[in-house]
């Protein structure tokens, strides 16, 4: 057999995960989710090179003394070889059997369409996971739907300065104004890493993050959820906030207000066929001058406030996971917008390669323009990276008989499992 593959320890899996940039695959997710059983394999070709790495939660179905496995996000190998996806399977099948699995659940963190369109390598994923005895969970079934990620891609190898001007390079011209116009308006990013993650930190994420949850109308796991997953990735979690500055944005405000006065003043200064060629853009800069003075008395009431906007991500080796975003209304009022510039430029260390911006677009929706999931599409977007459908959700079944009879009965287990 070209490849051999063991059971492992969980710590063992680490070194792949952090050169993939799998933060699922890791010990650290392991630890995440400590109240299931886990195991962990490894794979190795004919030249002892390890290709593959595999962390399996196992959930029990009680009271039937069997198990759900589920490979999150996982394996770590290349699902383009057909000869190490099927060797790994009969492997995995051996392990089912010995210790009563009744089914795995895996969902591959790999492509299977880019920007909309299948790739041959996406095409050759999917097909190596069917022939080699899997099913691809029916869409029909439950409303499920392949995942996507949105994520932006960069040369490492190039100095930090360079990394800086090609992820900058392919952003829109209006995110730019948008970051920019921002920093101007006293919008400062705030990291707080691992060990500086106090609970007043956490405490005000929190704060943020349950604002946003009652605006959107979307549901909150408990605050030990994320109190514990922040523990479990230590030094590699960040809480991003954007640290309002009132001061500045008022200083800011009042020289764009000088600026437009000036420019009134001279159009207005023209004799009158020479004024009334400007007429239009006179009428245009005096519409933005009184915008922008009503915009003082917003920045007056708001002075007090500190943190406007939050963000969770954890950089993980090869690539950086935005999970978790929280904007205050007050944002709106102020016409200001928070963005993920400053957690991009933290990624320019040498190693990172990949901005990973998570789920952005619901490909399952009727109109896709029209889903509300569109415009979070349009915004990640601007950022100048590829949206990847996922090749989704396979199930690798160990004990048919049990598995025809449970499976819709533990549909409710299979959900609470699988989630993230």
């Amino acid at each position: 057999m070209k490849y051999l593959f063991r059971e492992i320890n969980i710590k063992e899996l680490d070194k792949r995960a952090l050169e993939f940039g799998n933060v699922f695959q890791s010990s650290y997710w392991a630890e995440f989710k400590n109240k299931y059983g886990k195991v962990a394999f490894s794979g190795i070709d004919q030249n002892g090179k390890e290709v593959l790495s595999c962390l399996m939660l196992l959930v029990p179905v009680v009271p039937y003394f069997m198990k759900i496995g589920y490979i999150v996000r996982g394996f770590v190998g290349d699902f383009t070889d057909f000869e190490l996806v099927s060797s790994f399977t009969l492997f995995l099948k051996g392990y089912m059997k010995k210790n009563h699995i009744m089914y795995v659940a895996i969902d591959p963190y790999e492509a299977y369409k880019t920007d909309f369109v299948l790739t041959e390598a996406g095409e050759k994923r999917h097909k190596n996971m069917i022939d080699s005895g899997y099913i691809h969970f029916p869409k029909k079934a439950y409303s499920m739907q392949r995942p996507t990620n949105y994520r932006v891609k960069w040369d490492s190898k190039k100095s930090v300065e360079d990394q800086e001007k090609e992820v900058w390079s392919n952003m829109k011209k209006a995110l730019q104004n948008s970051v920019i116009t921002s920093e101007h308006r006293g919008m400062e990013p705030v990291r707080f890493n691992g060990s500086e993650i106090s609970e007043e930190v956490f405490g005000e994420f929190m704060r943020l993050f349950e604002i946003t949850a009652e605006t959107k109308k979307f549901g909150m796991k408990s605050v030990d959820y994320y109190r514990n997953l922040i523990k479990s990735f230590g030094d590699y979690s960040n809480i991003w906030f954007f640290k309002y500055n009132a001061e500045k944005d008022f200083e800011y405000t009042k020289s764009t207000l000088c600026r437009l006065e000036e420019e009134i003043n001279k159009i207005e200064g023209l004799e009158e066929k020479a004024r009334e060629r400007k007429k239009a853009k006179l009428n245009e800069l005096r519409d933005e001058y009184k915008n922008i003075s009503a915009r003082l008395d917003v920045i007056d009431k708001y002075k007090n406030e500190k943190y406007l906007s939050s963000f969770y991500t954890i950089n993980f080796g090869t690539r950086c996971h935005l999970f978790f975003g929280a904007n205050s209304p007050i944002l709106r009022e102020l016409k200001l917008t928070a963005n993920y510039w400053p957690m991009l430029k933290a990624c320019f260390d040498g190693k990172c390669e990949s901005f990973d911006m998570g789920g952005t677009l619901r490909l399952d929706a009727d109109d896709i323009k029209k889903d509300k999931t569109y415009d979070l599409y349009l915004y990640k977007s601007r950022y100048g990276g590829v949206l990847d459908e996922l090749l989704g959700e396979y199930y690798l079944i160990g004990n048919r008989f049990w598995y025809k009879i449970l499976h819709e009965k533990l549909h409710y287990l299979r959900r609470y499992a699988v989630r993230f």
